[in-house]
């Protein structure tokens, strides 16, 4: 048994981005990326990154509504929105309906928009991607994504909260990619968000 054979056998397992659609009950895909699972795997080397990724992909996310049927959590409502009305709290509020999620998503938006970075943010392109995006957007994406699905997440992340973060993602791939002998690489893959301002 050989590597690539085992590669042909799996392949088609992990080939599931239609499986993705329908889990977060996606409409139109047409513009997002062919191959999520690829996309993962190419953004970054960061292992945590890539794990809630694919986490992402197989809607493997911790949500109060998934605490809840599993007895951890004591109710499956929105902690944000709860004070105003009951609402569940499943991955889709969790990422884009709550109103502090879309808060976050509007800063980033902004912050892209003012970098003429030509990026659509939308449930899909956080889950799937977009294709020919660049590396880095989908990367910055996926980290709010993160920071948005933790445990203790914050109502919404301001401007400043995310250019700090960006700031520091473009520092982590930096040294790694020092250590890696690839930093024209990562100058090449950054280099959309040189007028970022600290």
């Amino acid at each position: 048994v050989t590597v690539s054979h085992i590669r042909k056998c799996l392949l088609p397992l992990l080939e599931d981005g239609v499986k993705t659609q329908e889990k977060y009950k996606l409409e139109d895909i047409s513009d997002c990326s062919s191959d999520p699972f690829l996309l993962a795997r190419k953004m970054t080397i960061s292992t945590a990154i890539r794990a809630f990724k694919f986490r992402l992909l197989h809607k493997d996310i911790f949500s109060k509504s998934r605490l809840h049927k599993i007895i951890i959590a004591d109710n499956n409502f929105c902690d944000h929105c709860s004070q105003f009305t009951e609402v569940i709290e499943d991955v889709n509020h969790l990422l884009w309906e709550c109103p502090g999620s879309r808060e976050t998503w509007n800063n980033l938006q902004q912050i892209l928009s003012n970098l003429n970075i030509d990026y659509q943010i939308s449930l899909k392109s956080i889950i799937l991607g977009i294709q020919n995006a660049p590396t880095s957007v989908e990367l910055v994406v996926t980290v709010i994504a993160r920071l948005l699905a933790r445990k203790c997440r914050p109502k919404s992340l301001s401007r400043n909260a995310i250019v700090s973060e960006i700031i520091n993602i473009m520092k982590v791939e930096q040294y790694i990619a020092k250590r890696k002998d690839k930093l024209e690489f990562s100058r090449q893959k950054w280099e959309i968000f040189e007028g970022l301002e600290s």
